[in-house]
């Protein structure tokens, strides 16, 4: 069975030869064109070294359908960054201080042309729990520079921003409750003194006990105010603190330890260029192949004595012999052979066709 798959294979193949060798032609031409046509991409890239303030901070817990598991630094910058790309903000600010800026002020189809591209040659890759490459791929080298350099800085600006703000919103939250705290701390020293001018301490002996119940009552009013309005303002100091430091402890978190370098070379050299040939040719031998083996699996003719045989399941009694140019002059002598035998023969019988009747006249 298999020594007849076999042969209808190679008789599939050697029956049209030329047309089982097309798809594998045709792919070698749009490999060529595509070799030819192919514009050089460029790559610059940097590697920046994230930290976080404190150990508990660099491993956060995160919880996930009652499983826990521990993200590093790393792996939380490269998640947050990989969010930020989606948003246009972020790809704007990206796109600022590059040689495509001025793009950005074109028609909106344009622009988000230009912002979908930005978006897919950006890379950002974990190395290890606090080391992430970050780089872009371009045709440009300078652009290409250029959006590496960005990427850091932009995420740095966002992150400066978003600290920034937390840490506003906190102080100016924590400042609006000082006056209320305030003034609660001020009413309840005003009713004590007033309860206190009204009900005096007695010349003789003490105070009656619910004289003293209130005047405890008031006391402790007035500690639990002063110690809410110590909290807020300790609160606020630390959120004016937090505005003053985001900067300075956003620097420090990320660290660039390989800045980016304006590409020389691109990435497109010969031997990519020949892989990427070797692919669309790989691509025409399998389609070849997918012809051939289709080809034969399709075709329900009887070829071989071995197909009437598997087919039919009968016996095969004779074949009709197959024609070979080295055995022409062989049959041609054997023809001409025959043609003289015959010739020979028709002659002996006409001899003896006209001696009989000649004999029997001369005996008569």
């Amino acid at each position: 069975m298999i020594r007849l798959f076999l042969l209808r294979i190679l008789e599939s193949y050697f029956r049209r030869p030329l047309l089982n060798l097309l798809p594998i032609a045709v792919m070698i031409g749009i490999a060529g064109i595509f070799i030819v046509t192919a514009e050089p991409t460029y790559n610059a890239s940097g590697t920046l070294f994230v930290q976080d303030q404190t150990l508990v901070q660099s491993l956060n817990e995160i919880s996930l359908d009652g499983r826990s598991f521990w993200t590093t630094p790393a792996d939380a910058f490269n998640s947050q960054l990989a969010q930020l790309l989606e948003t246009e903000a972020f790809i704007r600010s990206l796109i600022q201080g590059t040689n495509l800026e001025s793009q950005l002020a074109a028609d909106p189809e344009t622009t988000t042309e230009i912002m979908d591209e930005v978006r897919s040659t950006v890379q950002v890759e974990v190395l290890g729990d606090s080391l992430v490459r970050l780089g872009a791929d371009y045709s440009d080298p300078q652009v290409a520079y250029q959006l590496a350099n960005r990427l850091v800085e932009a995420y740095v600006a966002w992150k400066f921003n978003s600290d920034f703000q937390d840490s506003s919103s906190a102080q100016q939250f924590f400042a609006e409750m000082i006056p209320a705290y305030q003034e609660e701390l001020e009413q309840t020293r005003e009713d004590l003194r007033l309860y206190l001018e009204q009900y005096p301490v007695p010349i003789r002996g003490e105070r009656p006990e619910d004289e003293a119940l209130e005047v405890e009552r008031l006391q402790s009013a007035i500690q639990q105010a002063e110690e809410q309005l110590q909290d807020v303002m300790a609160k606020e100091e630390s959120a004016r603190l937090l505005m003053i430091q985001a900067e300075q402890n956003i620097r420090q978190a990320y660290i660039v330890i390989d800045a980016p370098v304006v590409p020389t070379e691109p990435l497109t050299g010969l031997r990519t260029l020949a892989l990427q040939g070797l692919i669309f040719v790989a691509v025409g031998i399998f389609m070849s192949i997918i012809g051939v083996v289709g080809s034969a699996l399709l075709d329900r003719s009887l070829r071989f004595p071995s197909d009437v045989q598997v087919g039919t399941h009968l016996p095969v009694l004779a074949t009709i012999p197959i024609h070979q140019e080295s055995d022409a002059p062989d049959l041609q002598a054997a023809l001409d052979e025959g043609k003289s035998s015959l010739k020979e023969t028709k002659d002996a019988n006409l001899s003896q066709s006209v001696q009989e009747p000649l004999s029997e006249t001369l005996i008569n």
